[in-house]
C-alpha cells in the first residue's frame, strides 16, 4: 500500500477554500511543522496515520468540501468502521455558513447605526436565544447593506 502522505497532501490542497499547512495545523491545534511530518513520506514511513490524527484532520477539511471518509481511510479503518466514525465527526461538528463577501469592515459609527436598524424591528421582552437568533439571520445582509455605504474610493 502506498504512504498515506501524498493523499493527505493531495486532499488537503483539493480543500474548498484552499487550506494551507500552518491553517489546518492551527485548527487542529498542532505545530506547522509537527503536520507537516505527516505529509513527508520521506519522514513519515508508516502504512497509516494515526487515527485522532485523522479524526481531527477529517472534521475540518469536511468544512471545506472533502469527504471525511476520504480522511479517515488513511488510518486503516474498515468501510463500517468508517461509518461509525464519520458519523461522531458529523454530530459534534457545528454547522458553519462560509460567506466570502469583499468588503471593509465598517467603522463603529456605521455598525452602531446597523445593530440600530437591527434591533429597531426586535421584540427585545422575546427570550434572548430568540433575539440572537434574528440576529443571526439578519447579520449578513445587514453588513452586506452596510457596506454599501462605504465610499467606492476606499474599496
Amino acid at each position: 500500500m502506498p504512504s498515506p502522505c501524498n493523499k493527505l497532501k493531495l486532499l488537503r490542497k483539493a480543500a474548498k477554500p484552499p487550506i494551507t499547512i500552518r491553517a489546518l495545523a492551527e485548527a487542529i491545534d498542532m505545530p506547522a511543522s509537527s503536520y507537516a511530518f505527516y505529509e513527508d513520506m520521506n519522514r513519515f514511513k508508516k502504512k497509516y496515520l494515526p487515527l485522532e490524527l485523522t479524526r481531527k484532520i477529517a472534521a475540518v477539511l469536511m468544512n471545506h468540501q472533502i469527504n471525511p471518509e476520504d480522511i479517515l481511510a488513511l488510518s486503516g479503518l474498515t468501510s463500517y468502521e468508517l461509518k461509525t466514525e464519520i458519523s461522531a465527526i458529523r454530530q459534534i461538528m457545528p454547522p458553519i455558513q462560509f460567506v466570502k463577501m469583499n468588503m471593509a469592515l465598517p467603522n463603529e459609527t456605521l455598525l452602531t447605526e446597523m445593530f440600530e436598524d437591527l434591533l429597531a424591528d426586535l421584540d427585545l421582552n422575546a427570550p434572548k436565544k430568540e433575539i440572537a437568533h434574528n440576529l443571526a439571520q439578519h447579520l449578513p445582509e445587514a453588513l452586506s447593506d452596510t457596506a454599501r455605504k462605504i465610499p467606492d474610493k476606499i474599496h
